[in-house]
């Protein structure tokens, strides 16, 4: 993505608004907010399941949920990355 003095960035064939662009990414950031407490909600249950289901599948579910937490994380920081100005050439 390069921007340009008007205000405009490119992706692709498209030329996108730099205001359309925040929007999204600020939409992404929301949507991996509601992912990241869902993941707190499960993990919050995993405890009271492991007695049913038992310690290996429970320590299962909590590295299932630690992957979901990283990648959110990770895909948080790239769409916090889109809002930075772009370097000069």
């Amino acid at each position: 993505m390069v921007g340009d003095e008007r205000g405009r960035s490119e992706c692709g064939d498209r030329t996108w608004p730099v205001e359309a662009l925040e929007t999204v990414v600020h939409d992404l950031n929301n949507l991996f907010g509601v992912i990241m407490n869902y993941a707190a909600v499960v993990r919050a249950g995993v405890g009271e399941a492991s007695v049913v289901a038992g310690e290996e599948q429970r320590r299962t579910v909590l590295a299932d949920l630690d992957q979901i937490v990283r990648a959110t994380e990770r895909a948080g920081a790239l769409t916090r990355r889109l809002l930075e100005p772009a370097p000069e050439p």
